[in-house]
């Protein structure tokens, strides 16, 4: 049981990571493709 909590719980870390992770390299791409764009 704790086993599978902690498997649990680390999974979800690096999911939760992985989201934070995209959405910044997103945000970063796209500010770049914009700026690159306007100037």
């Amino acid at each position: 049981m704790g086993y599978f909590l902690m498997v649990f719980l680390m999974a979800f870390l690096l999911l939760d990571y992985a989201v934070i992770y995209s959405d910044a390299t997103k945000k970063f791409i796209i500010g770049r493709w914009d700026q690159g764009l306007g100037v």
